[in-house]
């Protein structure tokens, strides 16, 4: 996925993220005024109220950073790869093998983002005020764009080290998930054993690979295909020359078709 659509879901979640901010700094400073400072005054502490204003300043600025870092590391974890931003722009973060990502790899994407923003550049008004000098940095995100041009999966520096990759989503009717062009899928699923048993990891892992199979080049679907299909093959007693593409469609194809069997009963 290139960088626009995750430009924008970046932005989006900026906003949510710093309205959050915004009024959990507004609560902080209500609560600070009418609350804390009278209350330092009537315990003949007021000398203390601007330094620990201050402090609490910096702590705001730490748990404002730490804020974004584990908004992305927890929606991305518990909501299949997805933040508020991602989801309203169709995106969704996956591992390169195909499978949802875990906790680990997202917390380890979020945490690389700081490096992907670089160089910060100076952008602020230069002026003098006595010896007083203010300079504004503002992230470029040369790193993190040259990184997404020169492969070919559009990995940021955050993806090539947790293994993820950023895809496009596009919303199905089950039922339209289960309607494959290439006859032989049918064909395979019913050489499959009546009694092979498929677990809630292995289906979702199947959904996850039909969903993403048609943004998947030739190759790299080959490549999933193969790392998933072939633990599959010896438990299903398939010849190794079996399609490794099309035995995951059948797989896929013949949960789907139980399912509907049982809803319809």
């Amino acid at each position: 996925m290139g960088p626009f659509r995750r430009l924008f879901a970046y932005f989006l979640d900026l906003f949510f993220v710093g309205t959050a901010i915004v009024i959990s700094f507004v609560t902080l400073v209500v609560v600070y005024t009418f609350a804390v400072v009278p209350m330092l005054q009537q315990l003949g502490l007021a000398g203390w109220s601007k330094d620990l204003g201050i402090s609490l300043v910096g702590m705001a600025g730490l748990l404002a950073a730490g804020l974004f870092w584990f908004y992305g590391a927890f929606l991305e974890t518990y909501r299949n790869g997805q933040t508020w931003g991602k989801r309203v722009a169709g995106i969704q973060v996956l591992s390169t093998d195909g499978y949802a990502i875990d906790g680990v790899q997202a917390m380890t994407r979020n945490l690389f983002r700081y490096l992907d923003i670089l160089p910060m550049i100076p952008a602020g008004l230069f002026y003098s005020l006595d010896i007083e000098t203010s300079v504004t940095w503002l992230p470029t995100g040369l790193i993190g764009l040259l990184c997404m041009a020169i492969n070919p999966r559009y990995q940021r520096v955050g993806d090539l080290i947790a293994g993820t990759m950023v895809v496009l989503v596009e919303k199905k009717r089950a039922t339209d998930l289960a309607n494959f062009d290439d006859p032989r899928v049918a064909q395979l699923a019913e050489l499959i054993p009546v009694d092979f048993t498929t677990t809630p990891s292995m289906v979702e892992a199947l959904a996850t690979f039909v969903d993403a199979r048609e943004r998947f080049s030739v190759a790299h679907r080959s490549e999933v295909a193969a790392h998933l299909a072939g633990p599959l093959k010896e438990q299903l007693q398939f010849p190794d020359d079996t399609d490794n593409d099309l035995l995951l469609c059948a797989l896929y194809h013949r949960c789907y078709t139980e399912t509907e069997t049982s809803h319809a009963l």
